[in-house]
């Protein structure tokens, strides 16, 4: 099992790490451009190498209709693609919306436009992006919640029958329960491949038929980890039989089957990890393998509150109040280390994700995170009060069966579990959100003081969204008591020194008083650039002021 373990690791994860969710960072023709020449392809150039489909780059003229000729491919460099155009394209304004799936196999699309000759109107950019496939966004998350929901029935179930309620096996339904989990398991994680592949050509529910784009998802990461998924699954299965055999002899062997469950629920998680945020960014092999004992403390904990639930304190034929009472007892201390692994794993994520205060409160990335941490105190709220009603907390005396009031640990547990559901709800949306890292890109401000001739004043610049891709600068110019200032004449230009790149001068217009905006402009580099801003006051006085920008 182990080797099987360290195989899937090796199988599943790629040579590198990719750096985060896939960002266009320039186009040919670049966004917002006029060109005079004729063009032929349009290009789009990410920070990371991309999967794509035919439809990934589609081009659609004024008046709506598509006059590429599909079958988008690979461009000039691993991280371009681009696609051909069927004629010669007379003057106007050209959309064009892509879709790619980034390295973590998460969908991305937007869209820009360019002009022939001169602009013209348009379709919005919301007319061609993301229609149709909100569907299939959405069936993908509930597939996601599904396939953990049902990873957590089968995995935390049968380590909770082991370890917690080895009297288990005798009752029909507890086989009927963990066999639900496996199936719906086991079946979402089929269904995948499908949802994925109509994503990645950015259809609607139809394309999920697509068997040309579906060959295509096998043989990518993701189709990877769900056929080493579903071999994790049948290991499951196998073991599951061994633990309800073995469920009534010694605690030693009980803990043995134990741990040899933990490894291949351990497998199984592997695939999720090797997939999503985790394998992103800093980290990422200290993170892969938080992610992973995060999503078996998960299972562990959350698995055996549905056993509890479902089987022991609410079902139809519940076990005697001995059992019961005895399964909960066993339960609480392996909860509480679950609950410990949760959170020393999740505070590591949360903050390899987030890195910054403000992001927690200004990315849904971290709205959702705070959600599930106010989630998760009131469970550990919850699971505390149940080991106090046990009498098994600290300094407190263990409470006899007669005294249990098991109708106090019915509403706890109840509601524990209805929290739990709703924290894998939120882990599913966690997963297919952008992370804040990602997501939070403080505006690059900068501001400097401007003497020429008789004037002085001050120049203010901000670089949105100061990030990698096409940026827009903003440039307001006041005098010392804080007014708007029209200058005679005002340029600027960008400069990234370390990698020889610039003067690259910005296309400014006045928007009012003292304010210029510049169109677009691609910025391929992280870190400092210098804005150069040429403040000319009248015929002879004229000054440089230099501002420095960083790109995040």
């Amino acid at each position: 099992m182990v080797a099987a373990l360290l195989t899937a690791v090796v199988v599943v994860l790629p040579a590198a790490p990719a750096a985060a969710h896939a960002t266009l960072v320039s186009t040919d023709p670049s966004d917002g451009s006029v060109v005079h020449d004729v063009v032929r392809t349009v290009s789009a150039t990410f920070d990371e190498s991309v999967g794509v489909s035919d439809d990934s780059l589609r081009v659609f003229d004024p008046a709506g209709r598509r006059v590429d000729v599909g079958n988008t491919h690979p461009g000039s460099g691993p991280a371009t693609i681009e696609v051909s155009l069927s004629r010669s394209l007379p003057d106007g304004t050209y959309t064009v919306a892509w879709h790619v799936v980034s390295a973590d196999t998460h969908p991305v699309q937007g869209a820009f436009t360019f002009s022939i000759g001169h602009p013209s109107s348009h379709v919005s950019s919301s007319t061609v992006v993301g229609g149709s496939v909100g569907t299939v966004s959405g069936l993908y998350a509930v597939d996601r919640a599904l396939g953990y929901a049902g990873f957590v029935i089968v995995a935390g179930g049968l380590v909770f029958l082991a370890l917690c309620w080895p009297t288990g096996h005798r009752y029909r339904y507890t086989g009927r329960w963990l066999l639900t989990g496996w199936l719906v398991a086991f079946l979402t994680t089929a269904l995948q491949v499908p949802l994925q592949a109509a994503e990645t050509a950015g259809r609607s529910v139809g394309g999920m038929l697509d068997t040309h784009q579906i060959a295509a998802t096998f043989g990518s990461r993701l189709g990877t980890a769900v056929v080493v998924r579903e071999i994790a699954l049948g290991f499951l299965a196998v073991l599951g039989l061994l633990v309800a055999e073995a469920a009534s002899q010694d605690s030693r062997d009980r803990w043995r089957l134990g741990g040899l469950y933990l490894l291949a629920t351990g497998l199984v998680a592997v695939t999720w990890s090797a997939s999503g945020h985790a394998v992103n960014g800093v980290w990422w092999g200290l993170a892969l393998g938080s992610d992973v004992l995060h999503m078996a403390a998960a299972a562990v904990w959350l698995g055996g509150l549905g056993m509890l639930v479902a089987l022991v304190l609410f079902g139809r034929h519940a076990p005697p109040k001995t059992e019961r009472v005895a399964a909960i007892s066993r339960f609480s201390p392996l909860a509480l280390t679950s609950v410990l692994v949760l959170v020393v794993t999740g505070t590591f994520q949360a903050w390899r994700n987030t890195r910054a205060w403000p992001a927690l409160v200004d990315t849904n990335y971290g709205l959702l995170v705070c959600v599930k941490v106010f989630l998760l105190m009131l469970l550990v709220i919850l699971g505390w009060r149940a080991r106090v009603a046990l009498g098994t907390g600290p300094f407190r005396r263990r409470q006899s069966v007669v005294e249990v009031d098991l109708g106090r640990l019915r509403r706890g547990v109840a509601l524990e579990a209805g929290l739990g559901v709703a924290v894998l709800c939120v882990t599913a949306s966690l997963v297919q959100t952008p992370t804040a890292v990602e997501s939070y890109h403080p505006i690059a401000t900068a501001s400097r003081p401007f003497e020429a001739g008789t004037r002085h004043g001050t120049v203010e610049a901000t670089v949105t969204p100061s990030r990698l891709g096409p940026n827009r600068v903003r440039i307001t110019v006041r005098t010392d008591d804080g007014q708007p200032y029209r200058p005679r004449q005002l340029s600027a230009s960008l400069t990234q020194a370390p990698q020889n790149i610039g003067p690259i001068a910005l296309d400014l217009r006045s928007t009012a008083r003292g304010v210029y905006v510049s169109k677009p402009v691609p910025l391929d580099f992280l870190g400092v650039w210098t804005l150069q801003v040429l403040v000319r006051v009248d015929a002879f006085d004229e000054t440089p002021v230099t501002l420095p920008v960083r790109i995040t």
